[in-house]
């Protein structure tokens, strides 16, 4: 799995939602089964594509777990360099390092914390882009599974009472599981 081609597939993916509404726009203007046809066709188009993209969630997410991982570590070590100057900066002012001593220790500091803020600024963008990536993905998961799981009416519980804030009471459907 590439990062590329997910970002290719939710843009696929988009094309098609594009075209659909589109379409839907010019519904009235178009021969029933030419609508349904050209509907019919970039449904299942997308329907591949959305199917392609279901395939890297699991992928994604194991990579954004990763990439969290590292971004937790990257801060463990800037705190720990950021501790590391504090207290060179204490023992400075209270007398143990001379003024050159504290110079270099806190230039070798700051240098190592530059370097591992860079790090951390790259491993941020990838992880944004991973996470809304599979935010994109996991909303075309949830559209599927609430499809699939929704509730017919028959399979509806009888009415029940529920009191209202105001203390009414009012009757309303509960489902059964």
């Amino acid at each position: 799995m590439s990062i590329e081609e997910v970002r290719a597939l939710v843009a696929e993916r988009q094309r098609y939602d594009d075209w659909l509404a589109a379409l839907e726009a010019k519904r009235t203007e178009t021969p029933v089964r030419v609508y349904e046809r050209v509907h019919a066709d970039y449904q299942a188009r997308r329907t591949q594509v959305v199917d392609q993209l279901q395939s890297h969630v699991d992928a994604l997410a194991t990579l954004g777990n990763d990439l969290e991982r590292q971004l937790d570590a990257l801060d463990a070590q800037l705190n720990t360099l950021e501790d590391e100057r504090a207290e060179a900066m204490l023992r400075n002012m209270v007398g143990e390092f001379d003024s050159e001593r504290w110079e270099a220790v806190r230039i070798e500091v700051e240098g190592k914390m530059e370097t591992l803020g860079s790090e951390r600024s790259a491993l941020l963008t990838q992880f944004d882009e991973v996470r809304t990536l599979l935010a994109s993905a996991r909303i075309e998961q949830q559209g599927e599974q609430q499809t699939a799981t929704a509730v017919e009416p028959e399979a509806l519980a009888p009415e029940a009472e529920v009191p209202e804030a105001g203390g009414a009471v009012t009757a309303v459907e509960v489902a059964v599981e």
